[in-house]
């Protein structure tokens, strides 16, 4: 198996078989294999704490970007795509030609702040 299979097998081993406290992400846009502009986002630094396990509402993001000049704001939970693939994307659904610039990226665990109202609002970013 080569280094670059290896590398995300493992990540998603160790998101999977323990449970991991994500305290920082690294993020990039970048073109789908259909030319459409794309966030993706993946965990960077990880600790080992209980309360991790789960598949879904336990990662959660506010992404703040501008799509062709315009702004937008999207609050997701990242926690099913880290599980299953070890990285998150969020699909922007737009042409080649869009121009897509990340504005303010906040992370949240969800598992750690139950209390919706003190997440982080999508407002903030407009």
């Amino acid at each position: 198996m080569s280094n670059k299979f290896l590398i995300p097998l493992v990540l998603l081993f160790s998101l999977s078989a323990s449970a991991q406290k994500i305290v920082e992400f690294n993020h990039r846009v970048y073109q789908n294999e259909y030319g459409n502009p794309n966030i993706e986002i993946k965990p960077a630094i990880t600790t080992n704490e209980s309360g991790y396990g789960a598949e879904q509402k336990v990662y959660g993001v506010r992404i703040c970007y501008t799509l062709n000049g315009k702004k937008k704001v999207a609050r997701q939970d990242m926690t099913y795509q880290l599980h299953k693939k070890g990285v998150f994307t969020y699909g922007l659904g737009y042409s080649k030609t869009a121009k897509v610039t990340v504005t303010d990226i906040v992370y949240f665990n969800i598992v750690d702040e139950k209390d919706e109202s003190k997440w982080p609002k999508k407002e903030e970013c407009l």
